[in-house]
């Protein structure tokens, strides 16, 4: 296996551009090899992460091995998909995964002045996405700008289901999780409350509509979901008094009321994802596949 050039490193891992998917001959497979069949023509990657400094690198693999398998049975077309999970000749896990050419929407956001064609086709996949992890009783809990991937041709991907947590039956789709985990500004209040049960879907609409806030003005909202925070506090009081926000005031109405509906406080209030989906605002968003011959609007995703 040739590496062509690196293409990402953070606090975990380093990301390589891969030359060709012949055999991977320079890693030797751990005990928890997992594979999957590659495309013939696909670009690929390897993600190899960086030691693990507060946990044995044992315990690392099997948890790496839990979020594979949990990202195999979540395979979708919004899904980035990884294909094999092994170590180097040092020791060090790997993935194999599908490149995507466009990066993350975070450096896009930061790189790239979107249209509003085009922030609403990346949301609307989102929510597509979403949908298909909820229909499983996937939670992502996790759901942020840096761990959505977009392809050169626009396609989203959601990535990272490092703390995902899933429930073979689900009750009033409802999936019960516990602990912190992910983002801070991207919590929904209730985190703030109580962490030994809530709902992880519900935790996901919020995460999803303080994503398409990013989108729309490339910064987030507030701080923290709670009334510590000023800016919360503001945001609070409209909705609950006014049943609108300031910062959406100069969009359509339709978006308004959905994006209102998936920051709804109370959880057991708040849209799910297949509500998003029926409203007329996401109902209206042609995104850039749903018409490929149609001038809809143009990504620019090098």
């Amino acid at each position: 296996m040739k590496k062509i050039k690196k293409v990402g490193k953070g606090a975990t891992a380093t990301i390589y551009l891969l030359a060709d998917h012949r055999p991977f001959s320079t890693f030797l497979p751990s005990s928890f090899l997992w594979k999957r069949s590659k495309p013939t023509n696909a670009v690929l990657a390897v993600k190899r992460f960086h030691p693990p400094q507060h946990e044995s690198n044992t315990l690392f693999g099997q948890r790496l091995y839990k979020e594979f398998k949990l990202t195999q049975l979540s395979s979708h077309h919004h899904v980035v998909t990884v294909f094999e999970l092994l170590k180097d000749r040092r020791g060090r896990w790997c993935i194999i995964m599908e490149y995507c050419h466009g990066g993350d929407v975070l450096t896009i956001l930061q790189q790239i002045s979107l249209t509003n064609d085009a922030m609403d086709c990346i949301f609307k996949q989102l929510l597509r996405g979403m949908a298909h992890l909820h229909s499983l009783g996937i939670a992502h809990r996790d759901i942020k700008p840096d761990n959505l991937l977009m392809t050169r041709q626009g396609i989203l991907k959601i990535t990272d289901f490092g703390v995902a947590h899933q429930i073979i039956k689900k009750e009033k789709e409802v999936v019960v999780c516990q602990g912190l985990c992910g983002s801070m500004p991207y919590w929904p209040p209730e985190l703030f409350t109580s962490v030994e049960y809530y709902d992880g879907l519900a935790m996901d609409v919020w995460s999803a509509a303080i994503t398409f806030y990013c989108l729309l003005y490339t910064q987030i909202p507030f701080l923290q979901a709670t009334t510590q925070d000023p800016h919360y506090a503001s945001f609070l009081h409209q909705h609950s008094s006014f049943n609108s926000w300031s910062a959406l005031n100069r969009c359509d109405p339709s978006l308004q009321h959905c994006i209102l509906s998936m920051l709804d406080p109370d959880p057991n209030l708040r849209w799910s994802i297949p509500q998003c989906l029926d409203s007329p605002w996401i109902q209206n968003i042609h995104t850039c596949y749903d018409h490929p011959t149609a001038l809809v609007h143009h990504h620019h995703f090098t």
